[in-house]
């Protein structure tokens, strides 16, 4: 038993270390489920809506990390409306999330649209390094309707 467990883990650790820059991860299908295994040429997006209205996420980015494309970002994921409870997760290549941020997401709550507040904008290489997991989690309703970020589990916004 203890062998066995053993060669899983090196084969595990094995497939981890090849889901290198340029990789977009791996997934390993086990008798009790699943392994997914982000590759480090990648960032996984997980936009999570925690409200009882559908929202619109509004993911805004850009392939450039410099203040301008901060401030501009020129590219909006093309994400659909997220139900209540919904989690969507996307996995962008590095190179193409420069700068990211959740700007002016809005809730449909019945005849009414609120809006929440714009994220911080996160940075590669300053907020999070290719390989991380960013999540944007959308809470409250109506003018209490807000965004909260973590990288790696760590909230920061």
């Amino acid at each position: 038993m203890i062998q066995r467990l053993r060669h899983l883990l090196l084969t595990v650790l094995g497939l981890a270390l090849l889901a290198g820059p340029g990789c977009d991860g791996v997934t390993i299908e086990l008798p009790g489920g699943t392994i997914a295994l982000p590759g480090l040429g990648v960032v996984t997006l997980r936009l999570v809506n925690d409200t009882d209205f559908p929202i619109d996420p509004h993911i805004v980015y850009d392939d450039d990390n410099s203040a301008l494309a901060a401030l501009f970002p020129s590219e909006e994921l093309g994400v659909h409306d997220l139900a209540p409870g919904e989690v969507a997760t996307l996995s962008i290549d590095c190179d193409k999330l420069g700068v990211v941020r959740s700007a002016e997401a809005e809730q449909f709550a019945g005849p009414f649209t609120y809006t929440a507040p714009d994220s911080t904008t996160l940075e590669r290489d300053e907020d999070y390094e290719c390989g991380a997991l960013i999540e944007f989690r959308y809470l409250g309703h109506g003018d209490a309707f807000d965004v909260i970020v973590a990288i790696n589990g760590v909230v920061v916004d």
